[in-house]
């Protein structure tokens, strides 16, 4: 019996041809107004503030709207409450479905709130006087278009697309890097997707290729028809090589500590 030997990073290896039941995603197409968010952001953790956890859970599963809030909302599983909060720039939308695999947040021009409190942020947004005009949203042409900047009665203020995502001018919101093919965010520039393989009819494979980004342990990026995504798994789990699926961190190697995991 040989004696396992430790795990290195190093580049990434050719396209795999897989020999286990290949994972699907929906095809990217482009977008009709309505943001498209990778699978389940992490929501922001936020100091708990002036609200209290005596929330009763109505039904086993589904979000509720925090009382006084646009951006803070319940998520119930198996009626116990967890408080949690849209990434910023996000509003919580009281119509979304109930799924495990997304996070139930939109942009505020598409839901009503008139909540009076906002949920106080770690830290303020840059704020510019550089507005294009009084209102809107407008992307900043730095070929990185993760951010973008949004005015209100002429005050500019400097907002981040969630990560792995850009802006895009057309549709108004952050969008994948694959329907802006202009914009290039940071975090992928040192990625290249390998080429996907073709089906016999001529098209790409929808086959969805997963692999770890750099150093992170639960980052990973997920190749279809040759485009990347970056995705993240969820807390307490680490991207696995060798399965291409999140597992418990402390099965993957230097992802046991939870200073090992990066969030997104």
């Amino acid at each position: 019996m040989t004696t396992p030997q430790p795990m290195t990073v190093r580049p990434l290896p050719p396209l795999p041809q897989p020999t286990r039941q290949p994972i699907y995603l929906p095809p990217v197409v482009p977008t009709t107004g309505t943001p498209v968010f990778p699978p389940r952001f992490p929501p922001t953790q936020r100091p708990t503030g002036p609200f209290k956890m005596d929330f009763q859970c109505p039904e086993s599963s589904g979000f509720y709207s925090v009382a006084n809030s646009c951006e803070a909302y319940y998520e119930c599983k198996g009626f116990v409450a967890e408080r949690r909060f849209c990434p910023n720039g996000l509003y919580f939308n009281p119509a979304a479905r109930y799924s495990e695999d997304y996070t139930p947040c939109a942009y505020p021009s598409e839901v009503h709130c008139t909540a009076g409190i906002v949920t106080p942020r770690p830290s303020l947004p840059q704020q510019t006087g550089q507005c294009p005009a009084a209102s809107g949203l407008f992307g900043i042409n730095d070929g990185d278009c993760s951010r973008y900047i949004s005015c209100q009665e002429g005050l500019a203020t400097i907002m981040n697309c969630p990560m792995g995502l850009v802006f895009n001018d057309q549709v108004q919101s952050c969008d994948w890097p694959a329907n802006v093919p202009q914009c290039t965010p940071n975090v992928l520039k040192d990625f290249n997707c390998p080429a996907p393989p073709v089906e016999r009819n001529g098209e790409l494979s929808e086959i969805v290729y997963n692999y770890r980004y750099g150093s992170q342990c639960r980052s990973f990026v997920a190749c279809q028809k040759g485009r990347p995504r970056l995705l993240s798994c969820d807390a307490g789990l680490a991207f696995d090589e060798a399965s291409q699926t999140c597992i418990s961190e402390g099965l993957v190697q230097n992802c046991a500590t939870p200073n090992a995991a990066v969030p997104i």
